[in-house]
């Protein structure tokens, strides 16, 4: 009180006192100072709420990324692609039977809406034959179904008697069919048209190689590249529509019977696909069934 006392001074000509508050001081420059800052034109404050510019990082954002598979569709889409079969089968070294396998599957081509896709060749070498078909999937499923039922075992079956059985009693019969190779989505045909062409080349009789699981592929494939290179020979040597004269021609470029014969032994059951299990992998329909169909009690449904 005695410090505040002191520090009263003296008015002015009306003799009233006047006191000095620190606080009221204070409270008189900050209503100066928010008056002078909503005055047009004072200096204005600085926004506490003002926006800070944001960084976005590119990698951190969710986008459609390019697969491998995508980049294929873009490469096949609107572009025309064949697959390729080869087969082989025994057949009896005949030269009127093997006309007639060859006259039967030439007509069984033209009775189909889409035949004239489906391109190769067709080689006899002896008691052995090797079959090269181009063409869309499914045509050539169809073609090999069609060898199959020139088998020993669909000549049996569809001849029960009487003259239906007489009827498939005409026709040729060939051995079970040894499925060699399958591929598909080629974009360039290596055979223009289909042919059948009895080769010159006869079994040599020299010791034979033994089909084992290390060799069989890269056998599959010498073979395979072989007739590859026959067809593409015989279109370089027609120059424009082929014969099979073209064919006749290029016996040398043919496999040899020793070739094929290797894949038609006991061997070759073991490491190559017959047609019923070719079957039941490509041509069947799939069938997949879940682990929980085959638990009894069925596990109750889940929800979520």
């Amino acid at each position: 009180q005695g410090r505040l006392g002191s520090m009263q001074q003296p008015s002015g000509a009306d003799g009233a006192g006047s006191s000095f508050a620190p606080g009221a001081s204070e409270a008189a420059t900050g209503g100066a100072a928010a008056a002078s800052a909503g005055a047009p034109g004072g200096p204005r404050r600085r926004q506490r709420n003002q926006e800070v510019q944001e960084v976005i990082d590119e990698l951190a954002e969710e986008s459609r990324r390019t697969s491998l598979l995508d980049r294929l569709e873009e490469q096949l889409k609107g572009q025309p692609h064949v697959s390729r079969l080869l087969f082989a089968f025994s057949v009896s070294d005949d030269k009127k039977q093997q006309q007639v396998v060859e006259k039967e599957f030439a007509k069984w081509r033209k009775d189909q809406e889409d035949g004239e896709n489906l391109t190769g060749i067709l080689i006899f070498l002896g008691q052995a034959a090797v079959h090269l078909v181009e063409g869309p999937s499914e045509l050539l499923f169809r073609s090999l179904d069609f060898f199959n039922s020139l088998g020993p075992e669909a000549s049996h079956a569809n001849t029960p008697g009487g003259g239906a059985g007489k009827a498939h009693a005409a026709r040729p019969s060939v051995g079970a069919l040894r499925v060699l190779y399958f591929t598909e989505l080629h974009g360039l045909r290596a055979s223009r048209g289909w042919f059948s062409c009895p080769s010159s080349m006869r079994m040599q009789g020299s010791q034979q190689q033994s089909l084992d699981e290390g060799n069989c592929p890269e056998m599959v494939f010498m073979l395979h590249k072989k007739i590859l290179a026959l067809c593409r020979r015989a279109t370089e040597l027609a120059g424009g529509e082929v014969q099979v004269d073209h064919y006749k021609r290029l016996s040398e470029w043919m496999p040899s019977a020793e070739e094929v014969m290797i894949f038609l032994g006991k061997a070759g059951v073991e490491l190559l696909m017959t047609f019923p299990e070719f079957k039941q992998v490509f041509i069947a329909p799939f069938r997949l069934t879940l682990h929980s169909e085959l638990l009894w009690p069925m596990p109750p449904a889940l929800s979520y």
